[in-house]
């Protein structure tokens, strides 16, 4: 009887030590993810960023660092609404205190030259560097201007002309010249050109300009201007 009573008395203490045990495991663990440095951010990685200024990027992500990574808000959106250059934002989280920020830029699409100097634009219309007008550093499409203040070119348009014009599987266009403020001319390999508006539908000049070619060919129309309502054609 003694040593049954004393096993009932002993139950509650091994409760006790395991509850106890329990807890502070739980506080332990609580306090590892939550205040201890070993889940805090100390290290980055940024990658891609190759026109938008990298310290501008770790300027605007050093925040993070010392923020426990499970509740670290990397807000890609924000980044991407600063450096309109910037066309997608992947953030890797790397357990226990790292983190990878990878950069997609909008690439270099349209080469402009102008009389001092040649701008490189980029897909979106920004641009992201300049050049000599001798330079070979870009290997892209070419359009040569008179327009010397880059912020009265029509970027977009512009480039939005000359992608599809360059997706041509016809003809090939060696150069292109913008005329300010609104039109475009394409020269082509024969020599012969087609005159476009930068303000008007680029699909309805496009289709205009297909249908003479399929119709009349360009031996009869060398030069080609689709600007208008009425299309005009010369040899």
């Amino acid at each position: 009887m003694t040593k049954r009573r004393k096993l009932k008395k002993d139950i509650p203490w091994k409760k006790l030590l395991i509850l106890s045990l329990s807890l502070i495991f739980s506080l332990f663990i609580l306090y590892v993810f939550f205040f201890s440095s070993i889940f805090k951010i100390s290290t980055m990685h940024i990658s891609g960023s190759t026109y938008v200024p990298l310290k501008e990027v770790e300027a605007f992500y050093a925040p993070l660092k010392g923020q426990n990574i499970f509740f670290a808000d990397v807000a890609t959106k924000t980044l991407e609404a600063k450096f309109p250059l910037i066309a997608s934002v992947h953030v890797e989280k790397n357990f226990p205190n790292s983190i990878t920020i990878n950069i997609v830029e909008y690439p270099p699409a349209v080469l402009v030259q102008t009389p001092a100097i040649t701008y490189v634009y980029s897909e979106n219309g920004i641009v992201v560097d300049k050049v000599a007008n001798s330079s070979t550093k870009y290997l892209l499409p070419l359009v040569i201007t008179t327009e010397s203040n880059a912020s009265l070119i029509p970027a977009s348009s512009l480039i939005s002309f000359v992608n599809a014009l360059e997706k041509d599987k016809h003809e090939f266009a060696t150069t292109f010249m913008f005329i300010p403020p609104f039109e475009l001319i394409a020269n082509y390999t024969d020599k012969h050109t087609v005159t476009f508006s930068l303000h008007t539908n680029q699909t309805k000049q496009m289709q205009e300009m297909e249908e003479i070619r399929t119709g009349l060919g360009f031996t009869k129309c060398k030069n080609l201007d689709v600007r208008f309502e009425n299309v005009y054609c010369s040899s």
